[in-house]
C-alpha cells in the first residue's frame, strides 16, 4: 500500500509534467500565431494538432482525479481550442440533391511518383467513376496507359502535364490554359456551361516553404480573377491550419470541410512506413466556387499503391457557367 509521502510525490510529478505540457502547447500556439510557419517545427506540429488535442483532452482526466483544478482547466481549454477547427466535421451535414441540379462526382488522387502500378490506380478510379478526375505525380507515359485502361469511362480529350499531373473528364475539355507554378488549368464544358478547373500539386514545405507560398499566391491571384464556376483540387501538402489552405479557403469553399464527416485524413497510407497504422493528416483537398453546392465528400480507403488516399466530392452546378 502506498504511503502518504509516495502519493504526494506522485501528485507532484504529475503536476510538474502537466504544467510542462501546458507551457509547451502555449509556446507552440504563441509561435504559430505570431510567427506563422517560419519555423519548420511549428509547422510540423500543426500537422498533428487533431491528435495532440485529443491526447490533451484525455490527459485532463488525471489532474481532475488528483483535484488539481487549475491544471485541469488549463488543459481542457487548450485541448478544446486545438480541437475547435475540427469539431464541426463530426456533425453530419449531407445536403440533399434536387432533380434540377444533379451532382457531378469529382475526385483528386495523388498517385505517388514511385508508384508504377497503373492497374491498381485504374481500379481505384474505375470503382468510383468520377466525372472529373484530378491526378498528381503521374508522368505522360503513365497517363496514356491509365487513359487506355479507363477508355470505357472517359472518351473525352484530356489535359496532361508531365510534372503537375492529369485532368481527366467525362465531358469535353474545350481549352488548355497556361500553368502557374505548382498547378495547371483547363476549361471543361458541362451541360450547364463551361467551368474552369485547376489541378494543384504544391511543393512540400519542409524544404521549400517559400516556393510553396509563391505557388499558392500565384494560384490565388488567378482564382481571384475568375468570374465563372471554378474547381480547384489536388495535393496541397497543407492541412486546414496551414497558410496555403487558409489562402485558398478565403476564396473558395472546401468540400470535405462543408459536407465531409470526421477528420478525413488522406496521408500517409501504408505505402510509407509512417502510415503503417493509420493516416494522420488531411492534405488533399477539393475547393469550389459559390456556383456549386456540395452534397457529400469522403475519403476513398484504397490508395492503389499510393501514399495518398483519394478524396471524392459530389458537387452540383447551381449557377450556370458561360
Amino acid at each position: 500500500m502506498k504511503s502518504k509521502a509516495e502519493d504526494i510525490g506522485y501528485s507532484s510529478v504529475v503536476v510538474i509534467v502537466g504544467w510542462s505540457v501546458v507551457a509547451a502547447v502555449l509556446l507552440w500556439l504563441g509561435l504559430f500565431i505570431f510567427t506563422g510557419e517560419r519555423f519548420s517545427a511549428v509547422r510540423w506540429i500543426s500537422y498533428l494538432v487533431p491528435w495532440l488535442s485529443g491526447l490533451l483532452l484525455m490527459l485532463t482526466v488525471v489532474p481532475v482525479v488528483l483535484r488539481k483544478r487549475a491544471l485541469a482547466v488549463c488543459m481542457l481549454v487548450l485541448g478544446m481550442l486545438m480541437a475547435y477547427p475540427y469539431l464541426h466535421q463530426f456533425i453530419p451535414s449531407q445536403v440533399g440533391v434536387s432533380s434540377k441540379h444533379l451532382p457531378y462526382k469529382v475526385m483528386t488522387y495523388s498517385k505517388m511518383g514511385r508508384n508504377h502500378d497503373i492497374g491498381a490506380v485504374a481500379r481505384v478510379v474505375s470503382r468510383e467513376k468520377p466525372d472529373i478526375l484530378f491526378m498528381q505525380e503521374i508522368s505522360k507515359t503513365e497517363s496514356q496507359k491509365l487513359v487506355q485502361l479507363l477508355s470505357a469511362i472517359y472518351a473525352s480529350p484530356l489535359f496532361v502535364d508531365d510534372h503537375y499531373g492529369l485532368i481527366l473528364s467525362r465531358f469535353r475539355v474545350v481549352s488548355r490554359l497556361k500553368r502557374v507554378e505548382g498547378s495547371h488549368a483547363a476549361d471543361i464544358l458541362l451541360p450547364e456551361g463551361k467551368i474552369r478547373v485547376w489541378n494543384v500539386h504544391l511543393q512540400k514545405s519542409i524544404s521549400s516553404r517559400d516556393l510553396q507560398y509563391k505557388s499558392v499566391n500565384q494560384l490565388a491571384e488567378q482564382i481571384g480573377q475568375e468570374s465563372g464556376p471554378v474547381l480547384v483540387a489536388g495535393d496541397f501538402n497543407a492541412t486546414v491550419l496551414n497558410s496555403p489552405y487558409v489562402k485558398i479557403r478565403s476564396l473558395l469553399d472546401n468540400a470535405f470541410e462543408k459536407v465531409g464527416f470526421g477528420f478525413g485524413f488522406t496521408f500517409p497510407s501504408p505505402a510509407r512506413r509512417m502510415g503503417a497504422l493509420t493516416p494522420f493528416m488531411r492534405i488533399d483537398h477539393i475547393f469550389y466556387s459559390k456556383d456549386f453546392t456540395a452534397h457529400q465528400a469522403y475519403v476513398v480507403h484504397d490508395a492503389g499503391g499510393s501514399d495518398h488516399y483519394p478524396v471524392v466530392a459530389l458537387l452540383s452546378l447551381t449557377r450556370e457557367g458561360e
